[in-house]
C-alpha cells in the first residue's frame, strides 16, 4: 500500500528540522512495515493549481524512484488547503488527472467551502470594505499567525468566493472514495476561560464560531471541512492535528490529543 501525505498553507518548510506532519510517516513506517509512505512537498505559497501539478509531479517521481511501489495505488491524505490540491489533482476536469493511480482521498480540516479567516485577511488589502473593528481583528491575527511562521501568501485561494469558483470549475469524481476529518476545537476551559486552540488561533476560533455558530479549528469550520459526508471529528485544533501545539513551540507534540493514533486509525481503513 502506498500513503502519500500532502501539507496545507503552513510554511513550516523554513523552520529546519520540523517536520510538518509531526511523526506522522514515522509511525505509519513502524505500525505498517508493509505500507510505503512518501510526504509530499509543494510550494508553500502557491496556488491550489500550482500547488496540485506539484503534488502530481512529486508522486510521480516517488514512483520512478521506488519510493513508492508502483504496483500499488496509492491513498492521499491531505491538511488544510492540500486536501484542494489533492482534489484538483483527481477531478475529471483536470486533464493530467491521476485517477488511474489513487485509490482514495482522506482530507483533514479541508476548507471545502472556504474559510471566514481568508476572507477577513483578504480584505484587509481593501480597507474601504472592512470596518475598522475587523481591520484591527484582522491585523491582530496576521501578526500571531507570521510570529510562528504561518505561510500567508496562498490565502486568496482559501477565501469563501475562491474556493466556491474552484469546486464549480473542478468538480470530484463520483466514483472516489472520500473520507473527511473536522476539527472541532480542543473543548477545554480554564477559570471560565474557553481554551478551544492555541493562543495564536484562539481569537480566529472565535470569529468563525460567532459568524457560523459552528465548531472549528481555529481556521475551518466543521461544515467546510466535510464534502459530501459525514465528517470524522477530531478534538483538535488545525495545528494539533498535524501533531504541533502552538502554546509551546513547534517541535512540541500537542499533550492531550494522540494524533498519532488517529492517523493509523485512517489507514488501518485502507487494509
Amino acid at each position: 500500500m502506498n500513503i502519500v501525505l500532502n501539507h496545507g498553507i503552513f510554511g513550516f518548510d523554513t523552520f529546519e528540522g520540523i517536520n510538518y506532519f509531526n511523526g506522522v510517516a514515522e509511525h505509519l513506517r513502524a505500525t505498517f512495515p508493509d505500507v510505503r509512505v512518501f510526504v509530499s512537498r509543494v510550494p508553500p505559497a502557491g496556488t491550489i493549481i500550482a500547488r496540485g501539478e506539484a503534488l502530481g509531479l512529486r508522486i510521480n517521481r516517488a514512483f520512478e524512484e521506488g519510493t513508492l511501489d508502483d504496483s500499488k495505488p496509492v491513498h492521499i491524505i491531505a491538511h488544510s488547503m492540500g486536501g484542494l490540491d489533492a482534489r484538483y489533482l483527481l477531478s475529471p476536469n483536470n486533464p493530467d488527472n491521476m485517477l488511474d493511480r489513487v485509490a482514495s482521498l482522506t482530507t483533514i480540516s479541508t476548507p471545502h467551502r472556504g474559510s471566514p479567516i481568508a476572507d477577513l485577511l483578504i480584505d484587509l488589502l481593501d480597507p474601504a470594505d472592512i470596518s475598522s473593528e475587523e481591520s484591527e481583528i484582522g491585523a491582530i491575527i496576521l501578526e500571531r499567525f507570521r510570529k510562528v511562521g504561518i505561510e500567508l501568501g496562498g490565502l486568496s485561494n482559501l477565501t469563501t468566493a475562491e474556493v466556491g469558483l474552484f469546486n464549480s470549475q473542478f468538480p470530484d469524481d463520483p466514483d472516489l472514495p472520500k473520507h473527511a476529518v473536522a476539527g472541532i476545537g480542543r473543548g477545554r476551559s480554564f477559570l471560565g476561560i474557553h481554551l478551544n486552540t492555541c493562543r495564536v488561533l484562539r481569537l480566529a476560533y472565535t470569529i468563525i464560531e460567532k459568524k457560523t455558530g459552528e465548531a472549528n479549528d481555529g481556521l475551518v469550520a466543521v461544515s467546510s471541512a466535510a464534502w459530501g459526508l459525514e465528517p470524522e471529528l477530531w478534538s483538535a485544533d488545525h495545528a494539533d492535528e498535524i501533531g504541533h501545539d502552538l502554546d509551546h513551540g513547534l517541535h512540541a507534540q500537542p499533550s492531550q490529543f494522540d494524533h498519532l493514533s488517529r492517523y493509523a486509525a485512517l489507514v488501518a481503513r485502507f487494509r
